[in-house]
């Protein structure tokens, strides 16, 4: 596993870790801004990479936002280091669209032949269960991208 790969991959666990990108991949964020993980020195010196949001477009009746894989300057690898040194830390590495919306999902379910309204909770889980496969999406399509 590479340097890019690697560091992928924690921001990917961070990213498990916390619901705030789940939060966000219902709305997405302005161009530029960082999706994962938190912007911190240590984050940024320790991980060496981060997700920002990119650009914003519609496709077929759904909106979708750019995320983009970059590098930290501050990083201690020193394999990322020259990687910054020598592209910059604006390069990006992968992008990927991502849907950015409240999920569809259903409200009612059939139990013995009979239609059900699923309670409030049930759909709130539901929801988080669809966001939670929007992200490991993107981090599969993101390594992929490498």
């Amino acid at each position: 596993m590479g340097v890019l790969e690697k560091t992928l991959n924690a921001i990917k666990q961070r990213a498990q870790a916390s619901k705030s990108i789940l939060q966000a991949l219902k709305t997405g964020h302005d161009e530029g801004k960082r999706a994962a993980p938190a912007r911190s020195s240590r984050n940024d010196a320790q991980i060496g990479g981060r997700l920002d949001w990119g650009s914003r477009f519609t496709r077929n009746g759904q909106e979708y936002q750019n995320v983009n894989f970059q590098l930290n300057k501050e990083a201690k690898d020193s394999s990322i280091k020259q990687l910054v040194k020598k592209n910059g830390t604006h390069k990006k590495y992968a992008e990927v669209a991502v849907p950015v919306s409240d999920p569809q999902v259903a409200t009612e379910k059939v139990e013995g032949g009979k239609k059900i309204k699923l309670s409030d909770q049930e759909i709130a889980a539901a929801k988080e269960r669809e966001l939670a496969k929007r992200r490991d999406n993107m981090f599969k399509d993101l390594n992929d991208a490498l």
